[in-house]
């Protein structure tokens, strides 16, 4: 089917009070905004509300849509019979977005009235064709994607607009730092994608000194349910075992782009070791390896070494968590967008 297209007007300059009555839809006058997007209870939707909380106080302010289920059926409408270019009647800095995978719903109704400015997790490569068909429709002049790999590739593809990479950040409110590891019980934890090879041999090493190892059973219905139990788990045991995607499964969504992901994060904030491989888009925003990688070979004895000896890795848990508070955090994103929204360039 071919695209639906309205071409762009050229530019009007409206009265004051005509602006008064559109700012239903237009952000306000000196502040830069954002789009309260909608969202169920999904632990991914709970990390673009984080998101949005940051921006609210840093200085956004915020666009609520009331009539959103009309819209939501709007903007599935519109992705699927390929409507493009909206006509935008002003001209004022663009409204930020986060948007979590391809929701182009959540742009609506205000791409209709000013640019919009999307940051963008899991933009993987398996959906390239759905994606570069959002793009070329909407013409965004800048977006940024919280993975590096997404970012160098697009910025290839996307010749008129202005791609950056802004990582993934975390709001340490929710997830405060824990105990030194020495006091910590249990020594390591597995939480959601599983890496199967590693899996098996921390669990044989930790079975056989008897020492904690919490991951989800077959049984368990509901390991973790809420952040909570999570932030607390994390505070129970000295290191998380993380493995992004391109190592658990290179065939999957993510392919071969490797991705820091909130949980490397969660690890970071509250002063949990990181052990199994650290992507390298974390290293380029710590300048550093804030975790260790540690091939299955060697696990054994680094499980080991955090039984008997936590106190050795206390060093680089401070480390990354004060590197962690400058770079990663919602505020520290929320004054770069900020700055991106006023630039002129």
């Amino acid at each position: 089917m071919r695209p639906l297209c309205i071409c762009r007007r050229p530019s009007k300059v409206y009265p004051e009070s005509d602006l008064r009555r559109l700012d239903y839809f237009l952000p306000d006058f000196n502040r830069p905004a954002f789009i309260e997007t909608r969202k169920g209870h999904a632990f991914s939707e709970m990390v673009v509300r984080d998101f949005e909380r940051g921006l609210l106080k840093n200085g956004f302010s915020k666009k609520k849509e009331q009539f959103s289920f009309f819209w939501d059926i709007l903007g599935r409408i519109a992705g699927r019979v390929g409507y493009s270019h909206p006509i935008r009647i002003d001209s004022r800095p663009p409204l930020v977005v986060g948007l979590m995978g391809l929701a182009e719903r959540q742009i609506y109704p205000y791409t209709f009235s000013t640019e919009i400015f999307p940051y963008i997790w899991d933009c993987w490569p398996t959906r390239q064709a759905d994606w570069r068909s959002f793009f070329d429709r909407h013409q965004f002049p800048l977006v940024a994607f919280t993975s590096i790999d997404a970012a160098n590739f697009w910025r290839q593809e996307l010749p008129k607009t202005k791609v950056l990479w802004l990582a993934e950040a975390i709001d340490t409110d929710s997830f405060p730092a824990g105990p030194l590891l020495v006091e910590r019980n249990s020594v390591l934890l597995e939480i959601g994608r599983r890496h199967e090879t590693a899996h098996a041999v921390a669990e044989l090493t930790l079975d056989s000194m008897g020492a904690g190892h919490m991951f989800r059973k077959s049984a368990d219905k509901d390991f973790l349910p809420t952040r909570t139990d999570l932030v607390s788990a994390l505070h129970t045991n000295r290191a998380l075992l993380c493995h992004p995607g391109s190592v658990t499964d290179p065939s999957g969504r993510t392919g071969l782009w490797e991705s820091m992901t909130h949980r490397y994060l969660e690890a970071v904030a509250t002063k949990t070791l990181v052990v199994g491989h650290i992507p390298h888009e974390m290293k380029v925003l710590f300048g550093f390896e804030p975790g260790i990688t540690v091939q299955d070979s060697d696990l054994p004895d680094l499980l080991e070494d955090l039984h008997r000896d936590a106190g050795r890795f206390q060093g680089l848990v401070d480390k990354a968590y004060r590197r962690l508070l400058e770079v990663a955090t919602w505020d520290v994103r929320a004054d770069q967008l900020k700055n991106l929204c006023r630039s002129d360039d």
